[in-house]
């Protein structure tokens, strides 16, 4: 007999002494000795039973949220707004000079680009849920050497963004930086700040593929690189120069983001910024955490794939 927590193992026994049980299904109580009992103070919900043994993979499925696309702009259409692919049907509104460039696209023939002062793309409403479980992806470049943080996409509150995904440049080394999602645990100037960054150097150059995935549930982000986790770990722990790490935090806590979703800027203290200088392509946005196999196939840029949960 095997036991299951939020969709992860947590111990098996063996189990010989079971027996054919005749009488009434207890939910929320024990009955024993003809007694009901042990009542349960809480709430109980999506109670399933079913007569074969389930396997490891769809007990998973049953406590994960199946992912739902809220939102999919390929870039390939351009004017005041660019569509959104999705069912939802949320255009995003082009703004500050941010257009549409020509056979520039990662994964088709265009993409958004921006002006790094200026341009950005913004939505009135916040696809999903950012204080339950959800995943952004999309490709990213920049234009040349970044010498400021630069934001790729956030989705804002009143104040602050609920999270921003943001490329970090390196000051010792020009070209080279870090990606980082900085999410902060409620909507006011000097909340706490969790921070997911990546451990390997990425040039702001070269197209990016980056993902994040927020389990609602588990508490946890994580920052996928072209498809990757990535993390750092020293062989010894005395070495000076080491400093381990991985692109996942757990414990995270997270606000609903109420104002916009933001291409290619973010906002802090209630002021925005970091305004993204290079092109964002096919940019996707779930309600629900993808799995690492999802991701990875978004990673791969497939031209012309459906928008559908992978």
């Amino acid at each position: 007999m095997s036991l299951y927590v939020n969709g992860r193992f947590v111990e098996s026994v063996d189990w010989s002494g079971s027996w054919y049980a005749d009488r009434q299904l207890q939910i929320g109580a024990t009955a024993r000795s003809g007694e009901v009992r042990r009542f349960f103070p809480g709430q109980i919900s999506d109670v399933r039973l079913f007569e074969r043994v389930v396997t490891e993979y769809e007990v998973g499925q049953l406590f994960q949220q199946s992912p739902i696309v809220k939102g999919r702009w390929q870039f390939e259409e351009g004017g005041s707004s660019t569509p959104d692919s999705s069912l939802e049907g949320n255009a995003l509104d082009l703004h500050g000079g941010a257009g549409i460039g020509e056979y520039m696209g990662r994964v088709d023939l265009h993409a958004l680009e921006l002006d790094g002062s200026t341009g950005y793309a913004a939505a009135p409403t916040v696809p999903a849920d950012t204080s339950a479980s959800f995943t952004v992806a999309g490709w990213a470049q920049g234009v040349g050497a970044l010498e400021e943080p630069a934001s790729l996409v956030s989705a804002s509150g009143a104040s602050e963004s609920a999270f921003a995904v943001r490329y970090v440049p390196d000051p010792d080394d020009p070209g080279w930086g870090e990606w980082q999602v900085a999410l902060p645990d409620q909507d006011t100037v000097g909340a706490q700040v969790t921070r997911v960054r990546s451990q390997t150097p990425h040039h702001a150059a070269s197209w990016t593929h980056v993902a994040v995935v927020h389990d609602g549930f588990a508490k946890e982000v994580l920052l996928y690189l072209n498809g990757q986790l990535e993390e750092v770990v020293c062989a010894d722990e005395s070495e000076p120069d080491c400093a381990g790490g991985a692109s996942w935090a757990e414990n995270v806590h997270t606000f609903q983001a109420t104002h916009s979703l933001q291409v290619g800027r973010s906002r802090s203290a209630g002021a925005w910024g970091e305004h993204w200088p290079g092109a964002i392509d096919d940019l996707w946005f779930f309600q629900g955490a993808l799995t690492s196999r999802q991701v990875d196939y978004l990673s791969q840029g497939v031209s012309g794939a459906p928008t559908t949960v992978p």
